[in-house]
């Protein structure tokens, strides 16, 4: 695309502009967009106008988010970050759990359980993906706790090892999901997620050798947040550098 040698100059003035050669421009003052224009007569023209109305104005393409996971409740972009919501029931998982001498008389041994788990709530956006487990029926002010589980920061911010797991979109939202349970659940990160058990590995071990049917709720331990809202906001109002671990 070329630009015409007369617009040139226009273009590298002080705003506002004169709009000899360009038709009008958009002002960005502090926290408002000015629309400026020229009127049917020549006059000076300005209007308030909002980013919705601007994106509207230039965004052309179709968007189709695809069909959706049943258990995602809440989806949105900001720039070209997607970011999606999950919430999964409590249920029966089957994870590995890699056990050291503490466990066993042996030095490292990988042992599959299945167990009973609390609800989750699942927040990803681009490769940064939090879990978060609840005690109830979900709602945006529902209390967060850390999930009981190894690989998990105090924030709930997993990490999949050396797992390849794509960026969040409402396609690879359950690929994510997946890739985490089929991961290897190690030493890392269990300390602070049990009141019964300094390491959780051994909370989860004594639960899947006994009769329980549900997780024992009143183990849980609350996370850095208070609630999913608190949480949402915190993330998506933080520069991406803050998302590590």
């Amino acid at each position: 695309m070329t630009i015409s040698s007369n617009l040139i100059p226009e273009l590298l003035a002080d705003a506002p502009r004169p709009l000899i050669n360009a038709q009008a421009e958009i002002i960005f003052a502090e926290d408002q967009l000015l629309y400026h224009y020229r009127g049917k007569k020549g006059e000076h023209q300005y209007k308030v106008i909002s980013p919705s109305a601007v994106k509207l104005a230039f965004d052309h393409q179709e968007e189709d988010s695809g069909w959706l996971s049943s258990n995602v409740v809440r989806l949105g972009k900001m720039g070209d970050r997607h970011w999606l919501i999950q919430v999964h029931p409590p249920q029966r998982y089957t994870l590995t759990l890699l056990l050291d001498s503490q466990f066993r008389p042996v030095v490292q041994e990988r042992v599959t359980l299945t167990i009973p788990l609390p609800g989750f709530v699942l927040f990803a956006i681009e490769a940064q993906v939090y879990l978060w487990a609840i005690k109830q029926s979900f709602e945006p002010t529902i209390s967060l706790y850390q999930p009981p589980l190894p690989n998990a920061a105090s924030n709930g911010l997993l990490c999949f090892g050396q797992n390849e797991k794509p960026f969040a979109n409402s396609q690879t939202i359950d690929r994510i999901w997946q890739t985490w349970w089929e991961g290897l659940f190690n030493s890392h990160q269990t300390n602070g997620k049990s009141k019964q058990s300094e390491d959780i590995r051994w909370q989860l071990w004594k639960i899947a050798n006994s009769t329980k049917r549900k997780y024992p709720l009143n183990d849980l331990c609350p996370c850095t947040w208070k609630t999913c809202d608190e949480a949402c906001h915190a993330i998506l109002n933080h520069s991406p550098h803050s998302w590590q671990l």
